[in-house]
């Protein structure tokens, strides 16, 4: 891997923590993990909760 490969690498690394942590600081009592290069939120009724809850709704938002 070149250099700048391995720079951006690290900068997509420290964003997905960074969004990881801020996600987790949002829904107490959800999971959040990396994976794969992606973030996973799991939790119960994650999906029930995803309407009600404007942090899950900012989210979904954001993602689209």
């Amino acid at each position: 891997m070149q250099r700048g490969e391995q720079r951006a690498e690290a900068a997509a690394e420290r964003l997905r923590m960074r969004v990881a942590q801020l996600l987790r600081d949002r829904l107490p009592g959800a999971a959040v993990t990396i994976e794969r290069g992606g973030i996973a939120i799991e939790g119960r009724a994650i999906e029930a909760r995803r309407d009600a809850d404007p942090a899950l709704r900012w989210i979904a938002g954001e993602l689209r």
